[in-house]
């Protein structure tokens, strides 16, 4: 993009004064490698699967890097799912994407193509994004730089295959492109399911002769002809255009639309070594486009809509069908041509440098991990990055809490960016299915959502969002990654983005990180909670499968990391097995925990039900502990609300929302500070939405006074909420009521162990509580007063009442106990008797291994999951020797053993059998466990460290991840 181009795009969408392009300095650093290949292809349409699957046919080894959460972009994102008369598949890879004649379905499209890669070999991830080239000495190109969620990779090849919609790869080598004068008018298409046709200038619509069937609905396809100005061939010009034409079409009575516009770029390459081609108009045919077209070097092919051929012909290029086969001569032209270049040598990203006025580092997210052998990574030199524009509030996310959040920044006047990935606004309440409000409350800014009932339309509520985000003032950017963070002094001053086009900085007062998983707080070097080596706690995910028109749907069946390449997609891949009969698949993965800040204050299950209160609360939730899976917090090992209709009010303070040791940034939503057992009955919708506005108006504040938002007046925001009635008006009065008196203390202590016990007090208050507890212990009277004291003294760490913990130890078999369950889990998930065995083994104390070992002789395969987790537990807290064996003939027993994945394949036989499957991640989970256990008692035969070493690997990052942090404490 050239300094012109820039400034018109600053200036259109409003987001600067006039100035000179600023560039901030990004140090050297060693970027880790994805893949070593002969042949990369750069995105995920039909033409780019075709070519890759041809040159793996060929012999090469390929990666393919797809810049969506799903392969056919082309098709199904642009809804262009029907076959013209004449137009007749003749290829195994034709076939598949219509194998019910001219009308396919999106999730058709992308299974075949999934299918196609996985059968020929093809290493693919999804969501990643080229932003520079890769060359060799000579400085012929020799693979990319890409981005996603786990950062920045390179990908060495000998050959480039660059099949994104405009030949960004191509621009970003400096091949050479003929643009038309610009402004220039340029035709798109937009694909609408339903509703009524709109009328207007410079558009028209027709209705295509296919229709979409779901039960006995029908639904017209209306494709509508825009003719849109473009001020340049920039990225972000094409995304206002993306806005305006959503504008134009969009219906209240439709079902779905495209992602995006089809259009035949006006700009293309110019193969500068042929001086006189195409003579005539006639269209040739597929067969008659020569490679020269795509290239004027062997190591970089253009496949798509900017071949240097004349428009029509591109047009009928971009056929499916024409794509697919231009798409395999070019694949296999490439595995050719890599098969005689030699050895690359020198490897590294060459870049031009402007003078740097910008101060800060650019930093970004470090947590790659790759199953297969790579190379320990590529130096690369020190570079200049482009500053693409300025704005008071950056909110990165257009979720549950990034839309409300750029809402409440914009309307106080604040020049807001809302940045998301995806093509649709509303992050899981849209683009994942979750459409309707389970609990929470609808008050403050939420009642001003529509619809007024608790649930909706989710194409509704998609347009909601986009458009009162801009009649709030706010500017909208789809497709585009917040990868990094411009940190100078400890304040975050920018975030960094990956567009099509490139990678570049967006300055900013304040930033919001709204991704759910704190991935820009995290990339400037906040510190952050997961999960580590203690257990693998996570609520419940899931992806839904859409019809025609999506309607709710509510799933949980994995657990997966999505900030993970590997793991997210693996499960975009397998979780298709789940939805043979539907139109389409979500792109959004449901996760309902995710990477948490460390802020200045950290939410727990005590604060929550002791019902603390802050002086600088900002929001309020209501829900039950709706845990999607089990707890870990010992409070749970004493009581458990129960039922999903025990709704607990919990105040999430400021504090939440500021990471600790950082200045200039706000996060929201899953990833605000919070331990991970309080989460369930914060997450929420309604009360996100509400804590994304708070957060918004906060930036907006901060920003007009030129303030961090650590230093703004909470005053000021918490007036503004009690005003539209987010908040009640006695909380300007409140002061934190954390401490206990002595009264409520001696009380907390006399009812311990019965129903009506004040525990959560005892445990907050754990050096006070434990002597007096003793005593109450040494003086009961009754069997189950004692029970009780020496119950709660054992959770808090104390062996006082061990022998009576013993005894009732014996009394009992095995109870019901609890098997893993993730939708619908409320209440306890351990048994009475898994309570007894935990709280033994919380004491540390050797006394109780006899009783603990005699139990475990009992177990057998079958045997309820939380039996496992209570000895495995127990004996890993206890951690003496001696348990090492019953552990390990615990582990060998038949069907116990062999449930990691290492492979896609193996991922698709055992994952998922339906969209609430439990028994997939809690055969894994209950093998981790015990080689955990195993592992940390001194280990039998290695079975617990050869157990671990089998899931280092995992496709599924929170067991890879896991078995790592374990096995590292011995090192």
């Amino acid at each position: 993009m050239n300094r012109i181009s820039l400034l018109i795009i600053l200036l259109l969408l409003g987001v600067a004064n006039i100035r000179a392009i600023d560039y901030a300095w990004e140090d050297a650093r060693n970027l880790p490698v994805a893949a070593t290949v002969d042949v990369v292809v750069v995105g995920g349409s039909t033409g780019a699967v075709a070519a890759a699957q041809a040159a793996a046919h060929a012999g090469a080894s390929v990666f393919l890097a797809a810049p969506r959460p799903y392969l056919g972009e082309d098709m199904a994102g642009t809804m262009r799912l029907w076959l013209e008369p004449g137009e007749v598949p003749t290829s195994e890879l034709g076939r598949a994407l219509f194998p019910a004649g001219d009308l396919t379905t999106p999730l058709t499209v992308k299974k075949a193509l999934d299918d196609a890669l996985l059968t020929a070999g093809v290493q693919y991830r999804f969501s990643c994004t080229a932003v520079d080239i890769l060359r060799d000495a000579g400085g012929d190109p020799t693979g990319i730089v890409m981005t996603n969620r786990s950062g920045r990779q390179a990908v060495v090849a000998k050959v480039i295959i660059d099949a994104t919609d405009n030949a960004w790869v191509a621009r970003q080598a400096g091949m050479h492109f003929y643009e038309p004068q610009y402004p220039h008018t340029r035709t798109f298409t937009r694909i609408v399911v339903g509703g009524e046709i709109k009328k207007g200038k410079d558009i028209s619509a027709r209705v295509l002769p296919q229709q979409l069937t779901e039960g006995t609905v029908k639904f017209p396809l209306i494709e509508y002809t825009l003719k849109l100005s473009l001020p340049d061939s920039s990225y972000l010009a094409l995304n206002d255009a993306e806005q305006r034409a959503r504008d134009l079409t969009y219906d209240d009575k439709q079902a779905r639309a495209a992602d995006n516009l089809f259009g035949v770029p006006a700009d293309h390459f110019i193969n500068r070594l042929i001086a006189s081609k195409f003579q005539g108009n006639r269209w040739p045919g597929i067969a008659g486009i020569p490679l020269t077209a795509s290239s004027e070097t062997p190591y970089l092919y253009i496949l798509g809509g900017c071949l240097d051929v004349p428009r029509d012909w591109a047009a009928q290029v971009l056929r499916p069908l024409n794509l697919l086969a231009f798409g395999a001569r070019i694949g296999t032209a490439a595995a050719e041509t890599a098969k005689k270049r030699s050895g690359l040598q020198e490897v590294g990203l060459t870049s031009v440098n402007h003078v740097t006025t910008v101060k800060g580092d650019t930093r970004e997210p470090e947590n790659f991990r790759s199953v297969e052998k790579v190379q320990s990574g590529i130096d690369i030199q020190g570079h200049s990055v482009a500053v693409l524009a300025d704005y008071d509030v950056v909110v990165i996310g257009g979720g549950v809490s990034g839309c409300p959040a750029g809402i409440g920044a914009a309307r106080p006047g604040a020049r807001t960016l809302v940045i998301e990935a995806l093509y649709g606004l509303g992050g899981v309440g849209t683009q994942g299915g979750i459409a309707s409000y389970y609990y929470g409350n609808i008050s403050g800014f939420t009642a001003e959502v529509p619809p007024p009932g608790r649930r909706w339309d989710i194409s509704q509520k998609m347009e909601w969002w986009r458009t009162t985000l801009h009649k709030s003032g706010a500017d909208i950017w789809f497709g585009v990654q917040g990868c990094g963070a411009l940190v100078e002094n400890g304040r975050v001053t920018g975030v960094i983005v990956s567009t099509p086009q490139g990678r570049g900085i967006v300055r900013a007062r304040v930033v919001i990180d709204s991704t759910g998983s704190a991935d820009i707080a995290t990339a400037a070097g906040a510190a952050s909670i997961f999960f580590d080596s203690s257990d693998i706690a996570v609520q419940g995910a899931g992806l839904p499968g859409f019809g025609v028109h999506p309607v709710e749907m509510n799933t949980d069946f994995t657990l997966v990391d999505e900030t993970d390449l590997l793991d997210s997609w693996q499960l975009l891949v397998t979780a298709k097995k789940n939805y043979p009969s539907s139109f389409d698949i979500g792109q959004l993965i449901d996760t309902r925990e995710r990477r948490r800040i460390v802020g200045d204050f950290t939410i727990t299950v005590l604060d929550q039900v002791t019902g603390r209160k802050y002086p600088d609360v900002i929001s309020q939730a209501n829900a039950p502990f709706d845990t999607h899976g089990y707890t870990i917090d010992p409070y749970f090992l004493l009581e458990n609300p129960q039922g999903h209709t025990n709704l607990l009010r919990s105040y999430i303070p400021y504090r939440c929302l500021l990471p600790r040791g950082l200045e200039g940034i706000l996060v929201t939503g899953l990833g605000i500070s919070a331990n991970r057992d309080a989460m369930p009955v914060i997450r929420m919708q309604p009360d996100m939405q509400n804590q994304g506005y708070a957060a918004g108006v906060a930036a907006a504040l901060s920003a007009q006074a030129e303030c961090t938002p650590r230093n703004l007046d909470i005053r000021l925001l918490q007036r503004h909420l009690v005003a539209i009635g987010c908040l009640p008006a006695v909380i300007l009065f409140w002061q934190d009521n954390s401490s206990v008196n002595e009264a409520r203390l001696l009380a907390a202590v006399a009812q311990a162990g019965n129903e009506n016990s004040d525990v959560a007090i005892l445990l907050a208050n754990t050096a006070s509580a434990l002597p007096l507890l003793r005593d109450s212990y040494t003086n009961a009277l009754s069997t189950d007063d004692k029970l009780g004291y020496a119950k709660t003294l054992a959770v808090m760490g104390d062996n006082t009442g061990i022998t009576t913990l013993l005894e009732e130890l014996e009394l009992h078999a095995w109870d019901k106990g609890w098997n893993y369950t993730a939708m619908g889990q409320f209440g306890s998930s351990i048994s009475e008797v898994d309570g007894l065995i935990q709280a033994l083994g919380r004491t540390k104390d050797i006394r109780a291994l006899p009783a603990i070992f005699k139990k475990m002789k009992q177990l057998g395969p079958d045997d309820a999951f939380s039996h496992y987790r209570a000895v495995a537990l127990a004996l890993e807290s206890i951690r003496d020797a001696s348990a090492a064996k019953p552990l390990a003939t615990l582990l060998d027993q038949p069907g116990v053993m062999g449930h990691d994945i290492k492979d896609i394949g193996t991922a698709w036989q055992r994952e998922f059998t339906s969209t609430t499957d439990n028994n997939a991640r809690a055969l894994a989970l209950r093998e981790i466990m015990l080689a955990r256990a195993l592992f940390r008692c001194g280990d039998y035969n290695n079975f617990g460290r050869d157990t671990l070493n089998n899931y280092r690997n995992d496709l599924r990052s929170l067991f890879s991840r896991h078995a790592r942090a374990v096995l590292a404490e011995n090192r």
